[in-house]
């Protein structure tokens, strides 16, 4: 039953229930270690255009690959998990932000050369990436994860803004740019 009400079912990642007990714990105990943590945020590019063209089922089969190349990227101390549609988060213990970049600059070209191939069609997809990194202190009005998946949002919004398929970086300059979500 935790599984069940913990997992993802179409990818087998966690589920927002489990990233908000998981995520905490990663984070808390990286502080009380004094080492930092990263996010990444990821969103498929132009996935809408796969379902479009090639149907649902094989968008699940998309999803399912993507959730795997994500797996095989991170390690057993990091966690993942499906944010909700086609948009992922990986949180990542023990990793400052140079190592957060390489981690998901992996994950990048893994997704972009790996080929989906489902009921007659073959294709390849592109993944956009934000990263941050767990502050040391949020300014209360929100728990640390939030603000970390927030900023790691952000800089996914960027990722978008800049022609997608591409890594990018929340700095505390971008505090003051308008974060709406993507499309």
């Amino acid at each position: 039953l935790e599984v069940y009400t913990s997992t993802d079912p179409l990818t087998g990642l966690g589920n927002r229930r489990s990233l908000q007990k998981e995520g905490a714990r990663i984070i808390e105990m990286c502080k009380r270690s004094g080492t930092q943590c990263s996010c990444l945020v990821l969103d498929l590019d132009h996935f809408k255009r796969i379902n479009d063209a090639y149907g649902h089922p094989t968008g699940d089969v998309a999803l399912q690959t993507a959730s795997s190349i994500i797996m095989r990227n991170i390690r057993k101390a990091d966690f993942a998990a499906r944010l909700g549609g086609e948009e992922f988060t990986v949180i990542a213990s023990h990793t400052p932000t140079d190592q957060a970049l390489v981690l998901a600059e992996r994950i990048r070209a893994d997704v972009e050369r790996t080929p989906i191939t489902h009921d007659g069609h073959t294709f390849t997809m592109t993944i956009s990436i934000g990263i941050a990194p767990v502050s040391a202190s949020c300014d209360g009005s929100t728990t640390p994860l939030d603000d970390v998946i927030s900023k790691a949002d952000c800089a996914l919004y960027k990722a978008k803004n800049n022609g997608r398929n591409r890594v990018e970086q929340w700095h505390a300059e971008d505090a003051t740019m308008s974060c709406k979500h993507h499309q």
